[in-house]
């Protein structure tokens, strides 16, 4: 499930490039598109929808677009215009063309509405362009009757309230509840959930903001909610850290999973990143029938040798070729490797996602794999004798031949699995959504979550795999028994015996 920060405003070091308005708010912490994205790294977050800095930058957006297509790969963004400046609809429209822009803050006009018909010009731009707009209207409730108005007579457009009307506990609250709950009955009208942290009039974890934000979110349901950082976080979340703010909702609220996927990345895709949200859904159905695939071939496989084949071939064999194809699938699960920063953390490369972090994963599948290849048309793992002896015992257990050093195949895959499920690393905190988290020590850990099934499949298997590398071991024990004796006449057997 990817994580969306929709709401980080981002601050280039460069003022000289970038210059501010008079008296900027400052971000008091250092807040580039680059520092960001190592905030981001931290606790998993894959993308970020930049937000225009107006108390720092007013109407100027070159900075979000310049970073926006700069970082492509995992960002986007949204500019701030001014709806009684004529040629801003133009302006639009080329940022979305040329600089990766996918979202428009509007705001109200000169005289404090809505519904003129200059922010109608501009906002209806927005929806022939095809991307949200994001009304920021502070807590003036007054103006949700425009509002209203005009998501009903722009349908197509989907218009995102940010801060969801600086909600907080001390001032207002039941009223700004009961405006958000008349426009959540429209189905283009989305609530931006960060007032979880600056509408709290207590610490982390806020919990004065639990109810309410439950509220929000069940009035809209988690298909029109976003989560948002509020990064820089020493000015905009009144000092909680980056990661707090993403804990809020990933355990404090007790959400339950399908609402995490939705809240924290799955309605910011649809918003923001529809093309790269068509794209992931398109991989994972692919992903999905491939190894639906390979469940069938190698189920298809297992029918076909209830006994050893024309070519020697046993079900042994079979069995293990099936392991194979599941660790197959292991070294390939979630797309491909994660390029590693020099921290071993999760990074992106290019255009391309982080990937999923497999490192040493990899190196478990890779050994796993190397032994199970042998064992395809082994009969037995058990030394071949020149000559049997004509006292030997009948029958004899691989053991009592085998080098005490080499142990069965099927015990040292039992070996390799558990290694699987007992890497070095302790088990992340917010396993319950799939995402890293850094320990005490600050080690990420591996996203095991998509990969335990896969463990769980072959730990099941196992067993069979046992039992079948025992019996056949047994069996090609016996047989070269008979055959030994058929030729030499040991214990008095015939050659068809």
């Amino acid at each position: 499930m990817p994580i969306v920060d929709a709401h980080p405003h981002i601050y280039s070091p460069d003022r000289g490039a970038y210059p501010t308005i008079p008296e900027p708010w400052e971000p008091g912490e250092p807040a580039s598109a680059e520092d960001l994205k190592q905030m981001m790294d931290v606790v998993g977050v894959d993308r970020a929808v930049f937000i225009q800095t107006s108390t720092f930058y007013g109407h100027d957006n070159r900075y979000v677009m310049d970073s926006a297509k700069k970082h492509a790969g995992w960002a986007t963004g949204v500019v701030t215009l001014d709806p009684d400046d004529a040629s801003h609809p133009d302006l639009l429209a080329d940022a979305v063309k040329n600089s990766n822009i996918r979202g428009m803050r509007g705001t109200a006009d000169s005289i404090g509405r809505i519904s003129s018909p200059d922010v109608y010009r501009l906002w209806t731009r927005a929806m022939e362009l095809g991307i949200p707009v994001n009304c920021m209207v502070m807590d003036q409730l007054e103006l949700v009757p425009e509002i209203e108005r005009i998501a009903q007579d722009l349908g197509d457009l989907k218009i995102v309230i940010d801060h969801c009307f600086m909600l907080n506990t001390r001032q207002r609250t039941e009223e700004t509840l009961l405006a958000l709950e008349r426009l959540a009955r429209l189905p283009n009208i989305y609530a931006k959930l960060t007032s979880g942290t600056h509408g709290s009039y207590r610490v982390y974890p806020y919990v004065d903001m639990h109810g309410p934000l439950k509220r929000v979110i069940e009035a809209f349901g988690p298909g029109r909610c976003v989560w948002g950082s509020n990064f820089p976080n020493t000015l905009w979340s009144k000092g909680a850290t980056y990661a707090q703010n993403l804990h809020l909702f990933v355990k404090e609220l007790a959400l339950s999973l399908p609402d995490k996927a939705d809240i924290l990345g799955g309605t910011a895709m649809a918003l923001w990143f529809p093309k790269e949200q068509a794209e992931d859904t398109r991989r994972a159905r692919a992903q999905r029938e491939r190894t639906e695939r390979e469940v069938i071939l190698a189920q298809d496989a297992g029918s076909d040798q209830d006994a050893e084949d024309e070519d020697g071939t046993s079900e042994e064999a079979v069995r293990a070729a099936e392991v194979t194809n599941i660790a197959d699938l292991l070294a390939t699960q979630d797309g491909t490797p994660a390029e590693m920063a020099k921290t071993g953390r999760r990074r992106a490369g290019g255009e391309a996602d982080g990937g999923a972090d497999m490192t040493a994963i990899l190196d478990v599948a890779n050994q796993l794999s190397a032994m199970l290849g042998p064992a395809k048309g082994r009969r037995s793992t058990r030394p071949v004798q020149a000559e049997e002896p004509e006292d030997e015992p009948e029958l004899e257990t691989m053991s009592d031949e085998m080098p005490a050093d080499e142990p069965a195949a099927p015990n040292v895959v039992v070996d390799v699995v558990k290694l699987l499920a007992a890497q070095n690393y302790t088990p992340i905190k917010t396993d319950e959504i799939g995402r890293p988290e850094p320990d005490e020590d600050g080690d990420v850990g591996i996203d095991m979550s998509g990969l335990m099934d896969v463990a769980n499949q072959l730990n099941s298997m196992l067993e069979s795999v046992e039992k079948l590398a025992t019996d056949a071991a047994d069996i090609a024990d016996e047989l070269m028994h008979h055959d030994g004796a058929g030729e030499t006449g040991a214990n008095g057997r015939s050659a068809s015996a």
